[in-house]
Order: structure tokens, then sequence, then C-alpha cells
């Protein structure tokens, strides 16, 4: 069932962009897998260890909806549906919340797309609702507000790329706006099908392993990094199919999200990209087939491609993570479906206990998987 559940929450209704259109033989790196050969998910053979962090549950804490999840220096932020910010310990304590500066006075923001944690600690957030970028200090002081225009708009994601450089992402175009000019420096523009769909929410503008990357929101096989001296994007990694890599030629238009839906479950034949993700030692390519979510993982060190699949109502199973970062994947994962995406061989004695304590009105699970 949490396969099943996670499959139709990824398929939303956003639009199709079809990225750009460098050939796939420029792609950097070219990483191939054989799907017939895929296995049932086995955890401990890419998986080091497993440690839990249960986020803390209170009424200033509650969590809705997890937008994005950030750790820094062991503190876990985390957008919660766009309109706060919670930021916890290393243990799950809560630590403060945006709320007491959400809402529509000269120092406060009125919705939070995205943010940042800076250097000396304070947080940046976009208040796109009313063009500004607000930074607040650790007592949700602000300390700073910047304007931007509105011809950054629309916009559906904001990653700061660098100390002065951000990119505002929507469904046609990727705008690298430099904060202090206070201009838009690039504007990549996305082609897009008309009435066409996205099949996944999980990409974007990402940062991994000293690099920036871009993840279409189509189901394309390419990541693509983000050159920050020319601000173009180079196909860096190839994850290959063979022939049942799916062309986005295949995929009728003009219809509406539900043909969508069950075309990407009907389709056993091909394999649909969700996401990208890089580490020190692995790539990943998380990819629905046969209507299974699997992932596809190469490892740096040997050379040797994996695939694995997710078994519907089985334990030991690995969701799209909320964050990669440091040879670490994160995994906010709501408490009455923790024992499905943890194998307890991987855990602690300390962390098993924890786990015996939470309840399903808890508060999320943050589940910390160490890649080998």
């Amino acid at each position: 069932m949490l396969t099943r559940c996670f499959l139709l929450c990824i398929l939303v209704p956003l639009v199709f962009c079809t990225g750009c259109e460098q050939k796939v033989r420029e792609a950097k790196y070219v990483r191939h897998f054989n799907l017939d050969k895929f296995a049932k998910m086995n955890l401990s053979d890419f998986i080091d260890s497993i440690s839990l962090v249960p986020l803390a549950t209170s009424d200033s804490s509650l969590i809705k909806k997890v937008v994005r999840l950030s750790v820094v220096h062991n503190r876990f932020y985390i957008n919660d549906n766009m309109v706060k910010l919670l930021v916890f310990d290393r243990d799950g304590k809560l630590v403060s919340s945006s709320e007491q500066v959400h809402g529509y006075g000269p120092e406060e923001y009125t919705g939070c797309i995205d943010f940042d944690v800076l250097p000396n600690g304070n947080i940046e957030i976009y208040d796109v609702l009313r063009y500004k970028i607000r930074e607040y200090d650790s007592t949700w002081t602000v300390k700073k507000v910047r304007d931007f225009p509105k011809a950054l708009l629309p916009v559906s994601n904001v990653s700061k790329i660098s100390g002065d450089l951000c990119v505002f992402e929507d469904d046609i175009s990727l705008k690298f706006y430099s904060l202090e000019r206070g201009e838009i420096q690039k504007t990549l523009s996305l082609v897009i099908p008309k009435g066409m769909s996205a099949v996944a929410s999980n990409a974007g503008v990402q940062k991994m392993v000293g690099n920036i990357y871009y993840s279409s929101r189509k189901p394309e096989n390419v990541l693509y990094r983000i050159n920050i001296e020319t601000l173009d994007l180079e196909p860096y990694y190839l994850f290959d199919f063979g022939e049942k890599n799916f062309e986005m030629s295949d995929l009728p238009i003009d219809q509406d999200l539900s043909f969508y839906q069950n075309y990407v479950m009907d389709r056993s034949d091909k394999a649909f990209v969700v996401d990208k993700l890089v580490t020190d030692n692995w790539q990943l390519c998380f990819v629905i087939y046969n209507r299974k979510m699997c992932v596809a993982l190469y490892d740096e060190r040997t050379g040797r491609p994996m695939v694995y699949y997710n078994q519907a109502r089985e334990k030991g199973q690995l969701m799209i993570p909320h964050l990669c970062q440091d040879n670490m994947l994160y995994y906010v994962c709501e408490p009455q479906q923790l024992e499905y995406v943890i194998d307890k061989g991987l855990m602690s004695s300390e962390d098993r206990e924890k786990m015996n304590k939470i309840s399903e009105d808890d508060n999320p699970v943050v589940v910390c998987y160490k890649l080998k």
C-alpha cells in the first residue's frame, strides 16, 4: 500500500517542460541499467546504517506538509506547507518556529515558497507573495529585506546557488537573479508541449557533492549540471535503460491529469524517471517501472550498476528522499509508515528503542540513511 500511495502522490498537476534539447550523447557520464535483472529491495546492499530522529510533537511544532528539508550544522529546517519554518536540533527537539513572524506586518512574511540558511546562521525567507526576500536572525528578528522584481514571477521554487545568485524556477524557465545587482542575469527557456502534465514533483535545482544540478520535472533520463560561470545547463549524467527508456514523443498531449496518472501506471514496459541524485560514491535514479517504484544505483568505486524495486506492503522499502547530502539520504516519514521504510538490522539498539516509543499520532520521523 505504501508504494502505491506514494506513486499516486508524485503524479502531480504541474506542466511538463521538455528541458534543454541537448542530445543524449553529450552527457559526460552514461550509466547503463538492465531492468530485467531488478531485484527486490535489500537496503543492506548499499545502506551502511539507519538512524531515526523523531520530531517533537507539540501544539507549536505540528507539521502539516513537508515542502522542503534542509540539514545545517546538525539542525533540521523544515518548510511546513509554505507557511512556517520549523527548526529542530539533532535529537528532534524544537528549537524555534517562524510562526511568530508569519503575517502581514512590515517585518512579517506572508508565504514561504522557499528558504535558505546563511553561513552566519540567519535564515532568508522568499516571500514571493510580497516580492521580498527577508533575512531573520535566530530570534526571528528581521535583519534585512530585499525587494525583487515582478518579472521573476511566476515561480514554483527558489534555490540559492551562490552567495549572490538565486535560481527562480517555474514551468517554462529558469531565471538566474543577482541579489547584489538586483537584476536577472540570464533566463533559460524550457519548451512546453501544450496540455502536458508532469509526473514528478521531486526534482528541480539541487545542490549535491559540490555541484548545482537541475533535474527536469518530466520523466527525463538526463541530470544536468549548472555551469556557474556561463549559467548554462550541461548534460552530466545519463541514466540509460535501453529499450525501456521512455520517449517524450510517445506521450499524448492535451489530456487531463487522470489520463497521465493512468498512462504511467499502465505502461509497465517503460521506465518513467522520477528523480536523480548524486553522492560521492553513488548515482541514484528513481523510476516507475512495471507499476513499481524502483531505484537504479551506480557504485562509482566499483563501476557496478544495481536495480531494486519496492514490494508493496513489505518492509525495507526506499522512498524518494527529501534530501540527499554528504553521503546521506533523509526521508521524513509519517509514523504509521515507518516500519515499511527501515531495516531494523541496520539500526542501533538505541534507535530501535526510539522506534518503539513512537505513536501513530506523533509528528513525522526523519529517517537518516547512511550510504556505504
